[in-house]
């Protein structure tokens, strides 16, 4: 953990706050996993693209990033439950983003834990 606390720490340190605005309601295909995504991905793509090319040892990963906020995670529902989640009122505004927060996600259950967070540049 001290590694990725030092690195992104000093990713922090360079990266700018910033406010975005959610965009409508997407689900990934053959998931159950639905997500509301940036209506502007820059800002994200900037600050992924800083964490990929750190010191962090990241694995491969199967599917491309896209930045996304997400609502559910789970096996595929029926098409009446994807409509019912999909018919959500997305919130409107725009929200300051100015923390970078570090999470252990239990493969099994899916339970999350913070383990770190920090302060964007202001």
């Amino acid at each position: 953990l001290g590694l990725i606390r030092d690195e992104v720490e000093r990713v922090a340190r360079l990266a700018a706050a910033f406010t975005m605005e959610f965009g409508a309601i997407g689900h990934f295909p053959n998931t159950g996993i639905f997500f509301i995504p940036p209506k502007d991905r820059r800002p994200f793509d900037s600050l992924h693209a800083s964490l990929a090319a750190s010191k962090i040892p990241f694995s491969r990963s199967q599917f491309p990033y896209n930045p996304h906020c997400t609502l559910r995670a789970g096996p595929e529902v029926e098409q009446s439950v994807s409509e019912r989640i999909c018919s959500i009122a997305v919130p409107c505004g725009e929200v300051r983003l100015d923390s970078i927060s570090v999470y252990a996600i239990d493969g099994g259950t899916l339970a999350v834990t913070l383990l770190y967070r920090t302060a964007l540049k202001e």
